[in-house]
């Protein structure tokens, strides 16, 4: 399991309110030039680490310039599409037996029929 950081930078804080793209904050609160990697088109409303990757979910359609269902992975330099995304928007990502689970308002992962959880 992941330590929780007991503090999160307000910059970090600032730019996962604030809506599209994406941004990094070091400790001393400084921005990180070029870590955006081109952001998302929408909101992202959810992170999630997962070994090395940075996962992003929330009403985006686009992750750089990958189509991407609302959900997309982050390696440090390139976004990727997870599967086939969702109809809607997720809202929550969480890591349990290794395995990533989202929650939102939707209906299909991957097409495949999904109430609100997957």
């Amino acid at each position: 399991m992941t330590p929780v950081p007991s503090r999160i930078p307000p910059l970090l804080l600032l730019g996962l309110l604030l809506g599209p793209g994406l941004c990094r904050a070091t400790e001393e609160e400084t921005w990180v030039d070029g870590f955006y990697s081109n952001g998302t088109n929408a909101t992202i409303r959810a992170f999630q680490l997962k070994e090395a990757d940075l996962y992003a979910a929330g009403q985006f359609t686009f992750a750089g310039a990958v189509t991407a269902g609302r959900v997309a992975r982050f390696d440090g330099e390139l976004w990727s599409a997870v599967g086939g995304g969702t109809n809607g928007t997720v809202y929550a990502l969480a890591q349990y037996d290794g395995m990533l689970v989202a929650g939102g308002s939707f209906s299909t992962v991957d097409g495949t029929p999904a109430d609100n959880l997957a």
